[in-house]
């Protein structure tokens, strides 16, 4: 049975006053990548059938964002690089606030209460262990594209320059979105889910916002996925028709 609106906003303000300032682990994996034909993907759109394709078509005749110094990106503080992948971020997140009744909209603006700081490095990531999606080509090896580290109260992402510049602009937003969800994943919680977190972020870019997503995505981002799995139709089941409308 579905948890009410009611029952899901309590949780969601017991969770947001208790956790908000919780400190999780120092340090944790980023955002990984594959190459296909030479051409880096991020692996989270692997978690939806087709997403890639259908997001090629989107950013079709967008060109790919460029970073060549150090930024910082902060919504609470309206810290907002001019840069198209991070105004794409943007324009994503305000689709899913602006649903009635929204939860992860809010749970994203108000979870956000340091700024981070996003780096380039030409520096070589040190492999993380991912979560492989099933949809994942058993040949693919998965590479870093960024690394998420929180130490003293500093919040940073290191992004690699070559591999970013490298990028589609829906992999470079897809990438933006998934180190941002895991600044507040790991606002909530001392452990990391991966698969939860590339979940949500393919959802986040791919997929029409619902009310059904949103709570989905609310427990998915607060480290519950065993709720949202129980709870809700499988994840194949709740994303068949993403990008068709």
């Amino acid at each position: 049975m579905l948890p009410t609106l009611r029952q899901l906003f309590f949780i969601g303000t017991v969770l947001a006053g208790a956790l908000v300032y919780a400190r999780g682990p120092e340090s944790g994996g980023g955002g990984g990548v594959v190459f296909v034909n030479e051409k880096p993907q991020l692996v989270d759109f692997f978690t939806i059938p087709g997403s890639a394709e259908i997001l090629a078509q989107k950013y079709f005749e967008k060109q790919p964002s460029r970073l060549d110094r150090n930024i910082i990106f902060n919504i609470e503080y309206k810290t907002i690089p001019d840069n198209v992948a991070f105004m794409n971020v943007l324009f994503v997140f305000k689709k899913w606030s602006d649903l009635a009744y929204d939860a992860i909209g809010m749970d994203i603006n108000s979870s956000i209460y340091a700024p981070v700081r996003w780096n380039l490095t030409d520096q070589p990531i040190t492999p993380a262990v991912y979560y492989r999606p099933p949809g994942l080509p058993s040949e693919l090896q998965i590479k870093p594209a960024a690394y998420y580290l929180m130490k003293d109260e500093v919040y940073e992402v290191s992004l690699s320059r070559q591999i970013w510049n490298k990028l589609s602009l829906q992999d470079q937003t897809g990438l933006l979105i998934h180190e941002t969800l895991r600044h507040i994943q790991i606002g909530r919680s001392y452990s990391f889910d991966d698969e939860a977190l590339q979940k949500a972020t393919a959802v986040m870019l791919t997929c029409k916002p619902s009310i059904t997503l949103d709570q989905y995505l609310f427990f998915l981002l607060h480290n519950r996925r065993d709720i949202a799995e129980k709870n809700f139709d499988t994840f194949g089941i709740l994303t068949k028709d993403c990008g068709k409308n």
